[in-house]
């Protein structure tokens, strides 16, 4: 008597699966479960299951969008990227003030910062250069007391910084001013003038006095020249009639009297046309500008060395 089609078919599905089971079953136990009972395969991770990106905020002390800070945010976040397999996220935040700064515009950074991130949360802190210093650290014991703080700063405030912050790191950059005006003084040894350009904001004027400190004492010799409370354009009339042995270095130039924003590429292009000294500058940012080659601060190398160094911490 035949059988139903429908039953000869399950029962050739049923010997084709005890010979698989039979035959590949030392070699392929996995595969044939899967073929046998579907519903006790494994699940696929699911996105939310894997370890999240860590969140560092970074506090700078100018613009973003500056080419230094874009070069040292690059470099930070290579830094973090090499050592975070799991990703990384950064936030930043520009905490100066564009001149004339407001009255009270401290409390107000302060106030503003705590509203704007103190429902999220962070895996570590960046402050760059002193100005952020005390939003990080009010920030940081406020909201996430546990997390680190990494101070990236210049050789210039190494001294002056405070050293007693509980779960903090400093990177010091590698190069400083003295430095750069070393390595020009070696290339120009004839020199008896250093003609040092300075912005006009509070910012510059702050960061200029510790460099200006710094340079004094090292190179008690030197005339120094400051150039400083004038709009951009006074500032490239008085750099036509400099003495002779002159060399020009550009300090902290954030802002010209008029509150004018500049950039040190932008500075480097437009004075070296008309210098008859040689034009020095600090970081690598300006290289190929019109500046002496010596001794500058690759910014993105700076940078992430800061990243490695905040990694460590994890």
């Amino acid at each position: 008597m035949r059988q139903p089609k429908g039953g000869l078919r399950r029962t050739i599905i049923l010997e084709t699966l005890e010979n698989l089971v039979r035959t590949r079953y030392q070699t392929n136990t996995l595969l044939v479960l899967a073929l046998l009972v579907p519903a006790v395969c494994v699940p696929p991770v699911r996105a939310q299951d894997a370890s999240p990106p860590k969140r560092v905020l970074v506090l700078m002390p100018f613009q973003v969008s500056r080419p230094g800070s874009v070069a040292l945010l690059r470099g930070i976040e290579d830094g973090l990227r090499a050592n975070y397999p799991a990703g990384v996220e950064m936030v930043t935040d520009s905490v100066a003030p564009v001149p004339p700064e407001p009255e009270g515009f401290a409390a107000r950074m302060s106030d503003w910062l705590a509203y704007k991130y103190g429902h999220q949360h962070f895996d570590a802190i960046v402050s760059v250069i002193n100005p952020p210093v005390p939003y990080a650290v009010a920030l940081r014991d406020r909201f996430w007391p546990e997390v680190p703080i990494l101070f990236v700063l210049q050789e210039e405030e190494r001294q002056s910084f405070p050293q007693a912050v509980p779960r903090s790191t400093q990177v010091v950059t590698s190069l400083s001013n003295t430095q750069t005006l070393r390595s020009a003084l070696d290339l120009f040894p004839q020199t008896e003038h250093l003609v040092y350009l300075e912005g006009s904001s509070d910012q510059d004027r702050h960061a200029n006095e510790l460099i200006l400190r710094n340079i004094r004492q090292a190179f008690p010799q030197l005339d120094i020249i400051e150039v400083q409370g004038l709009s951009w354009e006074e500032t490239k009339d008085r750099l036509r009639s400099i003495p002779d042995g002159s060399i020009v270095l550009i300090g902290s130039f954030l802002f010209d009297r008029n509150h004018r924003q500049l950039t040190n590429p932008q500075q480097a292009e437009e004075l070296s046309p008309i210098l008859g000294a040689p034009l020095i500058a600090d970081s690598d940012v300006v290289v190929g500008k019109g500046v002496v080659g010596g001794s500058v601060l690759s910014v993105q190398g700076a940078g992430k060395v800061a990243g490695n160094q905040l990694a460590e911490r994890r």
